[in-house]
């Protein structure tokens, strides 16, 4: 019975150092607004903390609740997005936060969920070309346009988005 709780033991010790080493090096991120792609890459980790945030129905407004309980409206186009507490990046675009789904050295790509016929869950994909460029509807016609010099980027997409 030693020997088992012994064994059991060292599984689990080299487990709980790897958790406790990869938890500690990971980046620690706040919920954040994010007022321009340069807020993003900078190692400060600028931007107003927030508690929340929501956009308008009927403006182009954006609706921020601060950490000390303040609420503030904001243009819509003075928002560039947000960064939740999980390091996820959301882009504010076509009057909605997409969600940053990869960075890749040429293209990012997003994401906006919706609940469609019967509540089932659908996803529309955007992209652009860095976070200081313009967002599109990553669709067959967009990709063309926008990387017509580069045919295996094309194609890559067009496989793993079935366009």
């Amino acid at each position: 019975m030693k020997t088992a709780t012994i064994i059991a033991l060292g599984g689990i010790l080299p487990v709980v150092a790897l958790f406790t080493f990869t938890a500690s090096a990971q980046e620690k991120c706040s919920f954040r607004l994010v007022r321009n792609p340069e807020e993003i890459s900078s190692k400060t980790r600028q931007g107003l903390p927030i508690k929340n945030i929501r956009r308008s129905n009927r403006t182009d407004s954006i609706f921020v609740r601060t950490g000390d309980k303040k609420g503030l409206w904001l243009a819509g186009t003075s928002v560039w997005g947000y960064e939740d507490s999980h390091c996820t990046i959301y882009r504010n675009a076509f009057h909605d936060f997409l969600r940053t789904e990869a960075i890749g050295d040429s293209i990012i790509t997003y994401s906006q969920a919706y609940s469609g016929f019967r509540g089932k869950l659908l996803k529309r994909y955007f992209f652009s070309r860095r976070f200081d460029t313009p967002v599109y509807k990553l669709d067959k016609a967009s990709i063309h346009e926008q990387f017509r010099r580069s045919p295996e980027l094309i194609e890559r997409l067009e496989k793993r988005f079935n366009l």
